[in-house]
Order: structure tokens, then C-alpha cells, then sequence
């Protein structure tokens, strides 16, 4: 699974449940607004863009990716709830909030510093997997997610 080495890279950066819990309410928000607001530009790029998330996160894990098509799909259905304005506003407050949890929470940088790439494109996965993993699935890779992460903390404090 492709997914196993980012995972635990983003774990180690996520290591308090709180910044874990803020991190599962707002990452998906960004990804709402983000598609939201590339509506305002062109109706056709949140389908577009929607399509190769939900593809590769099925590529990824087949029963979690299958269940994040759901969440797509009710993204792209609600792509009109807010005005442009709001949905800019809601974007902004949910980087924010998310940047000072990593502060003054975590007490570390964002992923988005070290893996930006990763951050806009597998971070509403690895969100869902955490709702996964509380749940008990597949519980073998979350241990040595779990495990990568701790090594990668412990190299970062020895630096």
C-alpha cells in the first residue's frame, strides 16, 4: 500500500488528539471550499478534480476510498451553499485554525512546510483513515503507521 510511508510522516506530524480532531473537522471543510470556490472559475473543475481524488483514494484502499466517493459526492452536490465570499472566508478560518493548532498544540510545523504536495492531495485520506483506524480497521497498518511515525518524531528531536 502505497500510502504506509506518508502516512506515517503525517502521523508523526499529528501526534496530539486534539490537533487530530481539528485537523478531521477542518481538512474537509478546506477541500468543500477549495472545490467550491474553483466553481466561481469554472463548473466543471470541482468534477474534474473531485474525480481524481475519489480515484486515487480508491486506488489507495478500496474500502476507505469507496467511502470517501460519499463525501465527494456530497461536496459537489452542496458546491452552492456559500457565496464565493464565504466560502473564501470559511478557507481562510480553516487554514488558520489549523496552522495555530500545529502551534501552539502541537508545538510543530504544519505537514504543509515539509510535504505541500501531500498536503492537498492525500490529507482528506489520511483524515477518513483516522476515523477508520478509531473504528479498528486494519489494525496491522495503523500499529506500524503508528510505529513509523514515533521513529520519525524521535529522529526530528535528535536533530
Amino acid at each position: 500500500m502505497e500510502y504506509i510511508d506518508k502516512a506515517g510522516f503525517y502521523e508523526s506530524c499529528h501526534r496530539k488528539v486534539l490537533n487530530k480532531l481539528i485537523h478531521v473537522f477542518f481538512i474537509p471543510i478546506l477541500l468543500w471550499t477549495g472545490l467550491s470556490i474553483s466553481y466561481h472559475v469554472d463548473k466543471m473543475i470541482p468534477v474534474f478534480v473531485g474525480s481524481l481524488y475519489g480515484g486515487y483514494y480508491v486506488y489507495l484502499d478500496r474500502k476507505v476510498g469507496i467511502s470517501y466517493l460519499f463525501i465527494l459526492a456530497t461536496m459537489l452536490f452542496n458546491l452552492k451553499t456559500l457565496s464565493l465570499t464565504g466560502n473564501i472566508l470559511l478557507h481562510i478560518f480553516s487554514w488558520a485554525v489549523q496552522i495555530l493548532s500545529h502551534k501552539y498544540i502541537e508545538k510543530n510545523s504544519p505537514a504543509l512546510i515539509t510535504g505541500f504536495w501531500d498536503s492537498f492531495t492525500i490529507a482528506p485520506f489520511f483524515v477518513w483513515m483516522e476515523i477508520w483506524w478509531f473504528f479498528g480497521y486494519n489494525k496491522v497498518i495503523h500499529k506500524k503507521i503508528r510505529y513509523d511515525a514515533w521513529v520519525l518524531h524521535v529522529r526530528r528531536m535528535d536533530n
